[in-house]
């Protein structure tokens, strides 16, 4: 899957085991750094989780919505 540079994107693993291989354009910068709350009621986006408890990075857990997020992306 190629994901264009600024593109917001998030993956719901959905099997036992997943291996996500990723690379990027350029050396990590913590500076440009965004993220989009998961749970945004406004996105409405069905993660397909049932009752599964989901495993989400505390880093993730502080992600404004989008209305409220710097869409500087």
């Amino acid at each position: 899957m190629f994901i264009p540079k600024g593109f917001a994107h998030g993956f719901s693993v959905l099997s036992k085991i997943a291996v996500i291989l990723y690379k990027v354009d350029n050396i990590y910068n913590k500076l440009s750094e965004r993220g989009i709350s998961l749970s945004d009621p406004d996105l409405g986006i069905d993660w397909k989780l049932a009752k599964t408890i989901p495993v989400i990075s505390e880093k993730d857990m502080k992600n404004p919505t989008l209305k409220n997020a710097d869409n500087n992306f």
